[in-house]
C-alpha cells in the first residue's frame, strides 16, 4: 500500500484530542485514525461511542441505506469490534471496520475494496502494528 495522506486532525485538537489520520491507497484503501485519550477511563468511552456509531453510521456518511455485519476482530485490543457492510455499492466494493483500544489508544481502521483472501490478512497487520506501538 502506498501513503496517499498523512497528518494530525486540527479539528480534533478543539476538542482536546491528540488524533491522527492516514490513508494508503493500492489494491484496496485504508484509512487509519489514531486517537491517544489522556487515560484509559476516557479511551473506553471514546470506543464505546465510536463503535456504536461505526455500526450505525448515519446515511449522510455512507448513504442511505447501508448496512453493517458484525465480523471477528482480527487482532486483540483491550477492546475490539469489527463490522463489514452487508452489501456492496455500485462499484463492488465492501468497507471492512476494525476498532480497537490498546490502553489509551483507540484505533479505527476502515479498509475499502472487492472481497478478498487479502483482507484479513491486511487487517490484522494494520491491527497488530497498532498494537505494537501502543505498548
Amino acid at each position: 500500500m502506498n501513503v496517499a495522506q498523512k497528518q494530525a486532525d486540527p479539528a480534533a485538537a478543539a476538542f482536546g484530542l491528540d488524533r491522527f489520520r492516514a490513508q494508503y491507497t493500492g489494491k484496496m484503501t485504508s484509512i487509519v485514525v489514531i486517537t491517544v485519550l489522556e487515560n484509559e477511563k476516557d479511551a473506553t468511552q471514546e470506543f464505546n461511542a465510536s463503535a456504536s456509531a461505526l455500526k450505525n453510521p448515519p446515511p449522510e456518511y455512507v448513504g442511505a441505506g447501508v448496512a453493517q455485519a458484525d465480523l471477528t476482530p482480527t487482532s486483540a485490543g483491550d477492546l475490539a469490534k469489527a463490522y463489514v457492510t452487508a452489501k456492496t455499492d455500485q462499484q463492488g466494493n465492501l468497507v471492512w471496520t476494525d476498532i480497537y483500544r490498546f490502553g489509551r489508544v483507540v484505533a479505527i481502521v476502515q479498509l475499502l475494496g472487492r472481497d478478498s483472501t487479502d483482507i484479513p490478512t491486511t487487517r490484522k497487520t494494520i491491527a497488530d502494528a497498532i498494537a505494537a506501538k501502543s505498548k
